[in-house]
């Protein structure tokens, strides 16, 4: 089949001197596409020679005329159908080189292929090699052909280096084409059109889209299943082998036919009618200016004649209102705040600095290079602009198209990145940040080189507009991004430098990079957190994965062992009361343990009123007090009276009002109590009672106990920090957390684990990932005490109750310390 194609027949035909080179290439590669591939690949579409005689017979059709292109053309043109896709055929030395790490594409890592398919080792292999197969496509052919590929008489003149381009692009980015591939060249008497072949192997190999590609009885045969499975089942609904058509008026349009019986399959098959589409309009725009034979002439969109069976599926899907979105996206509706605008450029500088600075890292080349990651905010305002400038990564422009054009595509998501083995956990996450500078500036100007590159790309973004033009120039000076906004409108939004600077510092810890904020003909000003060591801080990081922990705890922060009712903590327990006798616990040393039922202690407060014949006044003026008891502690500050009452005793319910009784409990009077010296209670106008419930921690056998709190405990409010990026002010929750007298703990919390995601306006972060930190420090807390403690009798308590309280299951712990709390 592939010796009976016109483009091969056309050779011999003329007698071309390319034709046996032609048939030479095809019978060294044969083995490899159609036996090698298969051994690789097993349930994959197939790649032999039988596609690539497809794909010929489809650049076939959509050529204008064979018969005006010269020799070396078509031989471009058969050789790139039949060796794009020869990268697949990887020998076991190769494959061997790349599980180990020591074979590299792309910057791509293996582990990380191998983390994503849960350690398959194939399955691994086999999308490496299927994402990298071009690439290894013009590698194969410039190693292995450079001296085959020759001019006719010429032999110093190669055209495996224009072929191997050509293989190359039909997996790039239709910009590479253009940036890459020559619009026309010259190689000895022949003038080629190097991107003319491109986007015709493009469009030849993704017509190749039918049940010819997948036999069904090869396809019962394999049984492929996940992502192959689906693969193979598209192709079984078209039905047409020929895609393109020519009318009566020699008018060419490609056509698909065929039928579904599945709706996901469908859905899945519009999806890649789309992506033919688009390589028509690229082929289209690409050829517009080309003489008239190298020309992609044909209808700009497919022809769908896909009839759907037993459901109904139309050409709907959604589209967005780019005014709309862009307003909503961009808006203190989202954000609340239009300086947020600058936090968002700020932290997309973050990201391309620290990653670049952990790709010089792990560059042998640039290993020493000695490289600090910097951002500008300038103000200059004689030519009415703001620049915020960074040297980082920079953008190419596929990276441009790619992630920062296309709202909701973050490149820190994408698997480009998650599959090049980055350590680096980026700040943004949804890909629509940059949106918020629209709050600072109608207009925005973005100035681009990409580090392995030498060309300076300028954006000029608008607003109200959904288009953008892009210019290209040399300029290997420039390093990084750089964003430029309107001055006035800025400064509509910010007062003053001043303030940009506390904005910055209240939003970043400022750590492994440098701020400068420059005012020309002004100030320079390097902004820092200004943050002083504190003796007191703790700092809890080593516990935990990916989150720095800081906090001011009251001195000592250790746990307070309670073996007496004069010891605890909460409430100051004044008396006793066993059913028959009350004891002072300040007089006796009284253990807890005796007042302990399940570990509950039952306490009743009352207020002691020195002045009845005042509380009896207060009382008087009811109807002009909203609240009596708390006037009256306003003005003489009396202390209440709490009494420690036996577990089986009965402690009634108390109203919220002053009540009028002589007995506290049953057995209980006040006159019981007026035998001790210190206590004071005018009774006559009625009493304010509380009944409380005191819950310890203790083990049976040891006489020292734990307070711990009966309520949720909110310690002082906490400033979270999300990849050095402030999110909000919040509470850590503790459940069942240890009391700390009336001291709460100040934390700070920077927090890198990426199992943690502030929402889209980066305000807020989800309740539950609030009680996972706060479950995770207060692990690390208690594992931080049990350090600490020394008293072996303690020690064992402490296990206990961390035990018992804390082994949460899901936890940010690192395994060793969650391991330690697993075998308490």
């Amino acid at each position: 089949m592939f010796r009976e194609t016109k483009l091969i027949k056309k050779l011999e035909e003329r007698n071309s001197r390319f034709y046996s080179t032609v048939l030479n290439i095809y019978e060294e590669v044969e083995s490899l596409l159609n036996s090698r591939i298969p051994q690789v690949f097993p349930t994959y579409t197939q790649h032999d020679v039988a596609h690539s005689t497809r794909i010929i017979k489809h650049i076939e059709k959509i050529l204008l005329d064979i018969d005006e292109l010269n020799d070396l053309e078509i031989t471009l043109i058969i050789l790139s159908s039949l060796l794009h896709d020869i990268g697949m055929a990887a020998n076991e030395d190769e494959i061997k080189k790349i599980e180990e790490g020591n074979l590299v594409y792309n910057n791509l890592d293996y582990n990380s292929f191998l983390e994503m398919f849960n350690g398959n080792k194939i399955e691994a292999t086999q999308d490496y090699l299927r994402r990298v197969h071009a690439e290894r496509s013009a590698n194969f052919i410039k190693e292995n052909f450079k001296k085959k590929l020759v001019i006719p008489g010429m032999t110093n003149k190669s055209y495996s280096e224009v072929l191997a381009l050509i293989c190359k692009s039909h997996t790039e980015d239709i910009m590479w084409v253009k940036n890459n591939l020559e619009k026309e060249y010259v190689i000895g008497e022949f003038k080629i059109v190097p991107q003319f072949y491109a986007v015709l192997l493009r469009l030849g190999d993704i017509l190749d889209f039918d049940g010819a590609r997948t036999p069904r009885r090869l396809y019962n045969a394999i049984s492929p299943s996940g992502y192959s499975k689906e693969e193979w089942e598209q192709h079984f609904d078209i039905d047409n082998t020929e895609k393109v058509f020519e009318d009566s008026r020699g008018k060419k349009s490609i056509h698909f036919y065929g039928k579904c019986s599945e709706p996901k399959i469908h859905r899945k098959v519009l999806s890649y009618l789309d992506w033919v589409n688009q390589e028509i309009i690229n082929a289209i725009e690409i050829t517009k200016e080309f003489d008239e034979f190298h020309k992609i002439e044909i209808h700009p969109k497919v022809i769908d004649n896909i009839k759907s069976e037993e459901y109904s599926i139309v050409d709907l899907k959604f589209q967005m209102n780019y005014k709309n979105t862009i307003e909503f996206l961009m808006g203190e509706s989202l954000y609340g705040d239009k300086k947020v605008g600058l936090r968002e450029l700020i932290q997309n500088s973050i990201d391309a600095c620290l990653l670049l600075k952990e790709i010089k890292s792990r560059n042998s080349e640039s290993i020493y290079e000695d490289y600090h990651p910097k951002i500008h905010i300038i103000f200059d305002g004689t030519n009415n602009i703001v620049r915020v400038k960074d040297n980082g990564i920079g953008m190419s422009i596929y990276s441009l198209k790619r992630y920062f054009l296309e709202v909701g595509a973050s490149y820190y998501k994408s698997q480009e990145f998650l599959l090049s083995g980055y350590n680096y956990e980026s700040i943004g996450n949804y890909g629509i940040g940059f949106l918020a500078s629209f709050m600072l500036s109608d207009s925005l100007k973005v100035r681009t080189r990409d580090y392995t590159d030498n060309k300076l790309l300028e954006v000029d973004i608008f607003k109200d507009n959904e288009y953008v033009s892009i210019k290209e120039q040399e300029n290997i000076n420039f390093h990084g991004t750089e964003i430029i906004l309107n001055y006035d409108q800025f400064f509509d939004v910010f007062e003053s430098a001043l303030e940009v600077e506390k904005y910055i510092k209240e939003n970043y810890l400022i750590q492994d990079f440098q701020i400068i904020i420059d005012v020309i003909d002004g100030d320079k000003i390097q902004v820092t957190n200004d943050k002083k060591e504190n003796k007191r801080e703790l700092n809890l990081s080593r516990y935990l994965d990916g989150i720095d922990v800081t906090l001011i705890p009251p001195n000592p922060l250790m746990p307070s062992f309670i073996e007496h009712l004069s010891e605890i903590k909460r409430e100051e327990i004044s008396y006793c009361f066993d059913g028959i006798k009350v004891i002072d616990v300040k007089e006796c040393n009284i253990p807890l343990g005796n007042y302990l039922s399940n570990n509950k202690l039952k306490t009743v407060s009352f207020m002691g009123v020195e002045s009845s014949s005042e509380l009896y006044d207060i009382i008087a003026l009811e109807e002009y007090i909203d609240d009596v008891e708390v006037y009256y502690r306003e003005k003489h500050h009396d202390e209440d009276i709490t009494i420690a009452i036996s577990p089986g005793i009965e402690i009634k319910k108390f109203p919220t009002t002053l009540i009028q009784t002589d007995e506290i409990v049953k057995g209980l009077k006040f006159e019981d109590l007026e035998e001790f010296d210190e206590f004071y209670h005018e009774n006559s106008s009625g009493t304010f009672f509380y009944r409380n419930e005191l819950i310890f921690f203790g083990i049976e056998g040891l006489n020292k106990y734990l307070e711990i709190n009966s309520f949720r405990s909110k310690p002082n409010t906490t400033d979270f920090f999300v990849r050095n990026v402030f999110v909000e002010n919040s509470n850590l929750i503790f459940d069942n957390g240890l009391y700390f007298a009336k001291n709460r703990l100040r934390f700070e919390l920077n927090i890198s684990n990426k199992q943690i995601v502030p929402n889209v306006a980066r305000n807020e972060l989800l309740k539950s990932d609030i009680m996972l930190l706060s479950n995770s420090v207060q692990q690390a807390l208690y594992l931080h005490m049990l350090d600490e403690i020394k008293d072996p009798i303690e020690k064992i308590i402490f296990k206990g109750y961390i035990k018992k309280y804390h082994n949460y299951q899901k936890s940010l712990l690192k395994d060793e310390f969650k391991s330690i709390i697993n075998n308490l």
